[in-house]
């Protein structure tokens, strides 16, 4: 077919071990391309309500079983995440430093990317304005579904019940090494965005909407 066209489903579901509290056990996701698949990930939390460890299990390349555990640390204003595997290598893998502002924002990303031929070690660094993050509001625990990975979806930010990708304001830069992406919001009455454009550097015109 010239122009095949199709629709992509997913189901979340989210399970809680306590009807008084926001912060989810696990989250399980079920996509229309996978329909018997059921992907469900864990959560743990320590007694500030901070995420100390998730978890998923799947499948390596041999098909066998395999488990990613993710272990959270938290020192003043800075988070450590760690990785662990069963049944996968670490290969490609990182270790990331987070480094927050009062406020919640995410001001500096730190990641040790874990290569055989020596580490590499990449860092990007943020602005925010002081709009509201409508993802802000939500208690969801993996806003894997909502933001970029890039900015190391799943960790906890301290003294709150969201998580990174779900910042207190709207991000306007992200800067890794020389390279510069800015983003321009429209907001309405309330403070919440309507319209988020992505500029690329040296460009005038939005590369994404």
């Amino acid at each position: 077919v010239a122009n095949p066209e199709f629709n992509l489903w997913q189901t979340l579901t989210f399970s809680y071990n306590d009807a008084a509290t926001l912060l989810p056990a696990s989250v399980a996701s079920v996509r229309t391309v996978f329909p018997n698949l059921v992907t469900t990930y864990y959560y743990q939390y320590n007694n500030e309500g901070r995420k100390i460890k998730d978890s998923v299990r799947v499948k390596n390349q041999d098909g066998a079983p395999a488990d990613r555990i993710i272990h959270y640390e938290y020192k003043e204003d800075e988070v450590y995440a760690t990785p662990f595997f069963r049944g996968f290598p670490l290969e490609n893998n990182s270790m990331d430093t987070l480094s927050l502002l009062k406020n919640g924002n995410i001001e500096k990303f730190a990641s040790r990317m874990i290569r055989s031929g020596g580490d590499l070690l990449i860092t990007s660094t943020f602005t925010y304005d002081q709009e509201i993050s409508p993802y802000n509001k939500l208690n969801i625990a993996n806003s894997l579904y909502f933001e970029s990975a890039s900015l190391g979806i799943g960790y906890n930010v301290p003294k709150e019940t969201h998580y990174m990708g779900v910042t207190t304001n709207n991000m306007t830069s992200m800067t890794t090494g020389n390279h510069t992406v800015t983003f321009k919001y429209v907001y309405n009455q309330q403070q919440y965005p309507t319209r988020k454009e992505l500029y690329l550097p040296g460009s005038t015109t939005p590369d994404q909407v």
